[in-house]
């Protein structure tokens, strides 16, 4: 991160020695543009001052906490503009000096010394044929693709990724691939986003599941994405095995899983035990891989009879069309046995009353700084929760007004404060204090006990799958699907372009 500040934008040095690690500026740009401004004539400043204008952006950019591939990107595309800018200014300025000319020109040459390395190489003699050969054996990509019936994954930070992507993918041997990296443009980037959260936090359920329904048969996973988060592979293992991969080759640096017995080209039915609504249906789903994400926010998008075949119902920042609505589903579906869920952090604010309110229960905003208080509640007795992690010391949430059945308080200031209970029916409950991201950032296994009893929702579950094989016919415009089993998952990307010449498209884990 270093490498990326204001900074190392202007030291050469740093980047003779980092290479493309450093996101050098050039200083003979600077120098250029503020000449330029200070002493050119009309016809050209307008140039220098974009030239301006960018290079303080990519100042700015530069110096933000957050430190992203886009970030970086952003920066290089603001140089890079600023430089041609720049020149182009250069250029068309008829009226400098010659001298002028002469030692601006030595000027910029100089400066491209600290990047020499990046276009005279290492000198190693390697042709790209053997390096790209190197990398395809040294990533078990070689045994991948032999392997491989109808895509492959590849899950893992490393700075290989686009030469591991390309020989996957790219080659005349290339297999249909699946990649956690460079996902942005991904019509499936949320689902690729989840698994390497997932990789990296421990959910290895949640993540072959989802593989499975993506229609991953074979995987590659970087070790050292493991190793640097505190785990290993053995519970990484014994997950795959439970959604039918087996590992079938390691090294030093990769682990090389396959699904036994795969069709040549598959779908998969599954069956889940419940169903999570909201933007953080994810987080929902990764802690519970027996519960499916919803592809709307809305919970008043789904018919009674959509929601009426799961035995629980998660609503986290939920959204509805129209509040009445939603709250009649829900207490409908709650009158037939189903449990329903709600964390009252995301419930959304209630237009007539600009408060959040639910079925009649309004959340009260309140700050906790470092810890929570000790809980009082009827199922664990008095319990306390591990302090808040350094960089959320101050913690912003909600507590409960007008719960039918109080389960759980805290006391802060001589108040009892709810943080969760029951509404209307013992099958609607209602959580505060946003615990389960709490619980995502900590791992209090206090909190787990706590959530545990509440959701009464298996950690080690996923959904039932069932294997079934597709034919698949390409034309110039159309792809035709033929199942003997409807329901199926296709492990086709979504995308909003598609279209039927009968029924419908609908769109189910992505």
């Amino acid at each position: 991160n270093l490498m990326h500040t204001p900074a190392a934008m202007l030291a050469p040095l740093l980047r003779l020695t980092s290479g493309w690690s450093a996101l050098y500026l050039g200083v003979s740009v600077i120098i250029l543009t503020v000449f330029g401004i200070i002493t050119s004539h009309r016809r050209e400043i307008p140039a220098f001052a974009v030239s301006a204008i960018m290079l303080t952006a990519a100042f700015i950019s530069s110096g933000t906490d957050k430190s992203s591939t886009g970030r970086c990107n952003t920066i290089l595309y603001l140089i890079t503009a600023a430089a041609c800018f720049a020149l182009f200014a250069f250029i068309h300025w008829k009226t400098l000096k010659r001298p002028f000319v002469v030692i601006l020109c030595l000027l910029l040459i100089a400066d491209t010394f600290p990047s020499y390395g990046l276009f005279y190489g290492d000198q190693t003699g390697l042709t790209p044929e053997k390096r790209l050969s190197a990398i395809e054996n040294d990533t078990l990509i070689t045994e991948a693709k032999k392997i491989t019936t109808q895509r492959l994954a590849f899950l893992g930070t490393d700075s290989k990724a686009a030469s591991i992507s390309y020989l996957a993918a790219g080659t005349d041997s290339g297999k249909a691939s699946l990649f956690s990296t460079d996902i942005s443009s991904a019509p499936v980037s949320e689902r690729l986003s989840q698994l390497n959260t997932a990789l990296c936090d421990g959910s290895y359920l949640y993540m072959f599941d989802s593989l499975l329904s993506m229609g991953a048969d074979t995987v590659v996973i970087r070790k050292g994405d493991l190793y640097e988060h505190g785990l290993d592979n053995t519970l990484l293992t014994s997950s795959a095995g439970k959604l039918g991969y087996t590992l079938v080759d390691e090294n030093g640096a990769y682990l090389l899983y396959h699904l036994k017995d795969s069709p040549a080209c598959f779908g998969v039915t599954s069956r889940y035990d419940g169903i999570s609504i909201g933007s953080d249906a994810s987080e929902i789903s990764r802690m519970f891989p027996s519960i499916e994400e919803s592809a709307s926010e809305y919970v008043d998008d789904y018919s009674f009879n959509d929601l009426a075949k799961y035995g629980i119902i998660y609503l986290d920042h939920f959204k509805y069309h129209d509040v009445t609505a939603a709250e009649t589903l829900v207490t409908k579906l709650s009158q037939k046995g189903i449990r329903i869920i709600i964390f009252a952090d995301g419930i959304p604010m209630n237009r007539k009353s600009r408060t959040q309110r639910f079925l009649d229960v309004e959340c009260q905003p309140i700050s906790f700084i470092n810890g929570y208080p000790e809980f009082h509640t009827k199922k664990l007795g008095t319990i306390s929760c591990d302090l808040f992690p350094p960089d959320a010391s101050t913690w912003n949430t909600v507590y409960l007004n007008g719960l039918d059945n109080v389960l759980g308080t805290a006391d802060d200031l001589d108040k009892h404060l709810a943080f969760y209970g029951t509404v209307k029916n013992d099958n609607i409950i209602m959580i505060g204090f946003n615990l389960t991201y709490f619980y995502s950032l900590t791992h209090d296994p206090t909190v787990a006990d706590l959530l545990s009893g509440i959701v009464e929702t298996p950690r080690d579950k996923t959904a039932e799958h069932s294997i079934i094989p597709l034919k698949i016919k390409y034309t110039s415009r159309s792809i035709t699907v033929t199942s003997d089993t409807d329901n199926v998952n296709t492990g086709l990307a979504y995308h909003d372009l598609f279209h039927a010449d009968s029924g419908k498209i609908w769109e189910r884990n992505y």
